[in-house]
């Protein structure tokens, strides 16, 4: 916790285990392959909050009745959160298409992203198979390859809400 704290002072991201912070809770989430679906627990995990202070939670709903109460629950509480679309609780970040992405602040919401129904078709992907995808993925990260403008529209806006001048 203290190293972790050492790099969100110093501006960097940092991440802390589940397990760290609320063991009872990663144990609660650690059922999901005994019982084969997801759990209340995988909802919570989600929407912790592991540090005092201003801070930006980025969260994702799969279904829209939970996106629904999510923003009820963001709304209502005023918290500083991003809400991206998700498949299987886990949130989308799709090279071809653009996903929708809300920005909460002070219990309001703006899309800061919307999501498009058509990929552009002149984009150069990998074939989808690991190998290839990490090879293309590696290309990116040095610079050889362009990153898609849907990911780089992600981190961007994530960017722009962690902006200090912003109200908390």
């Amino acid at each position: 916790m203290a190293e972790t704290g050492e790099r969100a002072a110093a501006g960097q991201p940092a991440l802390v285990a589940l397990s760290t912070f609320a063991p009872a809770l990663a144990r609660l989430v650690a059922l999901r392959p005994v019982l084969g679906v997801r759990n209340v627990g995988h909802t919570l995990a989600k929407l912790v909050r592991p540090v005092q202070g201003p801070s930006l939670l980025v969260s994702s709903c799969t279904h829209p009745d939970f996106g629904r109460l999510q923003a009820d629950l963001f709304g209502r509480t005023g918290m500083h959160a991003m809400s991206l679309r998700a498949t299987d609780g886990e949130a989308v970040v799709s090279a071809r298409r653009a996903q929708a992405m809300d920005h909460w602040r002070l219990g309001e919401c703006h899309t800061v992203i919307a999501a498009q129904s058509v990929a552009p078709t002149d984009l150069a992907l990998p074939d989808p198979d690991a190998v290839s995808t990490a090879a293309w993925t590696r290309a990116v990260l040095a610079g050889d390859q362009p990153v898609p403008a849907t990911l780089q529209g992600q981190v961007e806006a994530i960017c722009a809400a962690l902006d200090p001048s912003l109200p908390r």
